[in-house]
């Protein structure tokens, strides 16, 4: 994700249309009130096609009346245009194609666009599409440059794109964990309390305390605004126990308003499901008693630690890349234990992989547990050392199993690397559904110098790791001397150490027994023939040096690919590597070198260099001592 394409407020989200309702109609919106507000754009002169989808039983039936939006103040736009579509389609030329209604929208006071359809819509069981379009024209203002409201929300048909230059297909933005502040204006007939139980999060717990938090999602469904609840929560086949909750903050009365909040109930003494439904909404019977969700309450014998899990794309060619190489190892020194993170290097010497788990849509960026995407800096805000505070939100999220890994070498001449991992559940699962992938980093990648009799630099022998940099000259956004090299640097920076370089990436791995037991340990090994990593190994040219370090790290997944755990293994030495290159190759020619790369014209005494060309057309650097 191109963060620079949010731009935070730190705002609450207010009502977009100061249209007065009338008793039949509700507004219908995704974020809540009190959700952050952001505004998306591109950054060019094109037209947006913004879209939600309401998809909901209990507004089928019902009929969509109009749509609005408060775009960013300062931004001009054109062309405003309301529409209602049963599929997000394009035309021919790649243009916005509603089957439904276009209509052109007004743009008041305050940049509020309104369009109000000449003929209600009736809400089929399909759900229909709500969206609105506006155009951008040169030249860009400040608020043109990113003039969509969106908010903080978890919903999958909460914001869907698309655009002229940029935004070529119908893209989601639910990916960030956003939806557009569109408020649409539903006529029907409404309850006045009405509340659905959308979601019950697992509950873990070691069994020590008097009460647990119990994590729950609602959705408004009535005409009211929330201040309280009286829910039900059942252990197993207990008689439920009736939990009043008050809202700090009240969940605000438009339609289908989620809210994720967590409930303190009394602790149970054995593992059980564990079912909630809402019977009172501000002291009344809720319509929706009904209504409800079950969950786990899981008492578990240990408690697994979390690792998020941090995947870096960046490249020495990228000039914004540093502030990720900044992060991570910031991360790293904060967190030496629990922080694990991989960089893909793209379009560079360093790129040793091209099969990326994720799809980054820019330089830097970095993907959190898979499924987030953020800045590998700023995470999923605008400013400020925001990873870190995804990264402490992230590891306190639910974990069912604990990973652990270690690295070995293994085989003749140390050709083999082997992974072994082992997980451990909380509970009996199936085996099946998991799998664990085994990725290969490398630590001290840094230019390795050939030099001329003259002492100069043969730059065709080297192998030279400047990173394009565009900090030069600018402040640094905190005071780590880490940013010292960039921004006292020029528009390259030479002599930087890269940590964390993704070297190898195994297919997910499924060994698990089908009949996973609670609290047993689950062993599994990988083997990798390290003569066949990547293709600078190949080539004589050790970008690593004798003294880097090697790392496996493990990762638990779901089988259809979604992130658990993970874990890093130790250090292995370089510097213990013999003959990585297959005996079958001959040696054809020899060169030495000082430890300074300086060629010589024989060895030394001391320790020197050895570097073997072979027959293959490959090479082999061993370190040689002569007394």
């Amino acid at each position: 994700m191109n963060t620079r394409s949010f731009i935070l407020t730190g705002a609450l989200l207010a009502a977009a249309s100061p249209v007065a309702l009338a008793e039949s109609e509700r507004f219908f919106s995704y974020p809540d009130t009190n959700a952050d507000v952001m505004y998306f754009g591109n950054g060019k002169a094109e037209t947006y096609d913004m879209a939600i989808k309401i998809h909901n039983p209990n507004l089928v039936g019902k009929k969509v009346k109009s749509v609005s939006v408060a775009l960013f103040e300062d931004a001009t736009v054109s062309n405003p245009q309301g529409w209602l579509s049963s599929e997000l389609l394009l035309d021919s030329k790649k243009k916005n194609a509603p089957d439904i209604a276009v209509i052109e929208a007004e743009v008041s006071s305050g940049n509020v666009l309104t369009a109000t359809f000449s003929e209600p819509y009736e809400i089929p069981e399909e759900g229909v599409y709500v969206g609105y379009s506006i155009t951008i024209a040169k030249p860009l203002t400040f608020g043109d440059q990113n003039p969509n409201p969106v908010a903080t929300c978890v919903n999958k048909d909460g914001a869907y794109i698309h655009s002229t230059r940029t935004n070529l297909k119908w893209t989601s933005l639910s990916q960030y964990d956003v939806a557009s502040c569109m408020e649409v204006v539903v006529e029907g007939e409404f309850d006045d309390y009405s509340v659905g139980v959308l979601e019950v999060g697992t509950v873990r717990t070691d069994g020590q305390s008097n009460s647990v938090d119990v994590p729950l999602k609602i959705c408004n469904m009535g005409a009211t605004e929330i201040n309280t609840l009286e829910i039900s929560c059942a252990f197993g086949e207990d008689e439920p126990l009736l939990i009043p909750y008050t809202f700090t903050n009240p969940v605000s009365a438009k339609f289908c308003t989620e809210r994720k909040f967590s409930v303190p109930v009394p602790s149970y003494a054995e593992s059980a499901p564990l079912k909630i439904a809402v019977t009172k909404v501000n002291g009344e019977p809720n319509t929706l008693a009904d209504s409800f969700a079950t969950g786990k309450y899981v008492v578990m014998t240990f408690v697994p630690v979390l690792r998020p899990l941090m995947e870096e794309y960046t490249g020495l060619w990228c000039g914004w890349c540093p502030r990720g190489f900044v992060a991570m190892e910031l991360m790293n020194e904060e967190y030496p234990d629990d922080f694990v993170c991989v960089s893909y290097h793209s379009g560079d010497v360093l790129e040793y992989i091209s099969n990326f788990p994720n799809e980054p849509d820019g330089f830097p960026s970095s993907f959190m547990n898979r499924a987030v995407a953020a800045d590998p800096y700023f995470g999923v805000g605008q400013s400020g050392f925001g990873i870190k505070d995804l990264w402490l939100d992230l590891k306190t999220q639910d974990c069912p199993a604990d990973i652990n890994v270690e690295l070995a070498w293994a085989g003749d001449n140390f050709s083999k690397l082997v992974c072994r991992s082992n997980v451990r559940f909380v509970e009996d699962v199936n085996g099946d559904a998991y799998r664990v992938q085994y990725v290969l980093v490398g630590d001290g990648f840094k230019s390795q110098y050939v030099y001329r009799e003259d002492g100069s630099i043969n730059s065709r022998e080297s192998v030279l790791l400047r990173q394009s940099n565009y900090y030069a000259g600018s402040a640094p956004y905190d005071d780590s001397p880490l940013w010292l090299p960039f921004v006292d640097g020029d528009s390259e920076v030479s002599d930087l150490i890269f940590n964390d370089v993704a070297m190898s990436l195994s297919e997910a791995q499924a060994s698990l027994p089908e009949e996973v037991k609670a609290n047993e340990v689950y062993e599994q090994e990988y083997e990798l023939d390290y003569s066949q990593v990547g293709s600078l190994m190949q080539t004589g040219r050790n970008v690593i040096p004798e003294s880097g370090h090697l790392r496996c790290i493990a990762i638990l997944l779901t089988a259809d690919g979604e992130f658990v755990n993970c874990n890093k293994s130790g250090y292995v030495e370089l510097s213990s590597i013999r003959g990585i290159v297959g005996s079958e190759n001959n040696v054809v020619s020899t060169e030495w070198f000082d430890l300074q790369g300086r060629k010589l014209s024989a060895p030394s005494k001391g320790m020197s260099i050895r570097i073997d060309h072979l027959s293959d057309g490959s090479s082999k650097a061993v370190k040689s001592m002569m007394e």
